[in-house]
């Protein structure tokens, strides 16, 4: 067998159908925050020889852990029969697609990851290798292994390490994690905040919905980008990892410092100097509006609108954050503007007739307060 490092991947399929991936982007995100956190997880592998492989330093080895994330809309829970159906003959169910990734000379395990929960039948799985016991001492196992031999119609062997559903059932791990991708994302959020603790820093909520959003994009591109053209793409180390989320600390806390981030935010897009003109007077002809009882409706027009505006931010910095190579950040700044402009139109602000240029002002109202900014990091 060859060793993990130079294995060629069976299927890599995954790379090219992104389409309905969030689930999976979310739960990589998650094990990026892991390894800063600890120092045995050395690699995270997206979209080779699993949805995620993981590499762990058991001193003085390297343990691989392959990992497959399943966010399907199950008619009930994960049971022997649903990890042995097969889609497609011999080899397609999902135990033996996790089963046959084992080709490599270092130890192996596996971990299959869940938005839905298991079957009575899996219920050990879910218990941590240190905390269950083998299948030699488990009369549970042995009958597991056996139920689920006969639904395959015997036991599957892998090739090249002789292998087969005992070994899968002794080294397998069942992870249930939250039910969807917004419980994900919130879980994943608390334990950024463990790593803002470990290296002592302090940002804004702002901002730390935006590291959270660009980690996010660095799994995706992990993710999807061409092998062809970027051999090593798939892969985020520790070390890099450690010098990416320092970089990009170092430049949130620039923005918290400024006296104009507005300006500072669009100069660093490179936006044309008469266009962040124009917005800085925007800007300010809102302040002045958003003062005056008067203006157009008063408090209760302004607080609809900026209702409306804010809650247009997660789906602007989602696409932000897939945009192709293909799309700048001039063209980024104007669909923003354009979408903020279709807020207006809107019949519970209709009433109000407000001017389309409090709606744009309010945007950056936002953007100097650093929930915004038009860099597209191609």
């Amino acid at each position: 067998m060859k060793s993990i490092y130079e294995l060629q991947p069976i299927d890599i399929s995954g790379r090219h159908a992104r389409t309905g991936f969030d689930y999976q982007d979310h739960i990589g995100a998650g094990f990026c925050l892991d390894m800063l956190l600890r120092e045995d997880l050395e690699e995270i592998w997206f979209e080779t020889h699993d949805d995620i492989t993981l590499l762990w330093r058991d001193q003085p080895e390297v343990r691989v852990e392959f990992v497959q994330v399943k966010s399907n809309n199950l008619p009930s829970r994960w049971s022997v029969k649903s990890i042995t159906h097969r889609d497609s003959g011999p080899g397609s169910s999902l135990l033996e697609k996790s089963l046959f990734q084992y080709r490599c000379t270092e130890t192996s395990t596996f971990r299959i990851v869940t938005a839905y929960d298991v079957h009575a039948d899996l219920e050990l799985l879910k218990l941590g290798f240190s905390g269950r016991p083998c299948i030699n001492d488990s009369e549970e196992l042995k009958a597991l292994v056996t139920k689920i031999k006969r639904r395959l119609g015997g036991d599957v062997v892998v090739p090249e390490s002789g292998v087969g559903v005992d070994f899968w059932v002794d080294n397998c791990r069942w992870d249930k994690r939250p039910d969807d991708v917004l419980q994900v994302e919130n879980h994943n959020k608390l334990l950024s905040e463990q790593v803002f603790k470990s290296k002592r820093v302090n940002l804004v909520p702002e901002h730390r919905d935006e590291l959270y959003m660009k980690l996010l994009f660095l799994v995706k591109e992990a993710s999807s980008k061409n092998l062809t053209a970027f051999p090593g793409c798939y892969k985020i180390t520790r070390s890099y990892l450690n010098d990416w989320f320092d970089r990009t600390l170092s430049v949130l806390l620039n923005y918290s410092r400024s006296d104009n981030p507005l300006r500072d935010k669009m100069q660093d897009a490179g936006l044309p100097a008469p266009l962040v003109l124009t917005a800085e007077d925007l800007h300010w002809r809102y302040r002045e509006a958003r003062l005056d009882p008067d203006y157009y409706g008063g408090p209760t027009a302004f607080k609809r609108l900026e209702d409306e505006v804010m809650s247009l931010l997660p789906r602007l910095q989602s696409y932000q954050y897939s945009l192709s190579s293909s799309f700048d950040s001039l063209q980024f700044h104007k669909f923003c503007i354009d979408e903020v402009y279709k807020v207006i139109e809107k019949d519970r602000l209709r009433e109000f007739s407000l001017p389309e240029h409090i709606a744009v002002g309010f945007f950056y109202q936002v953007t100097n307060r650093c929930l915004m900014r038009f860099t597209v990091e191609n």
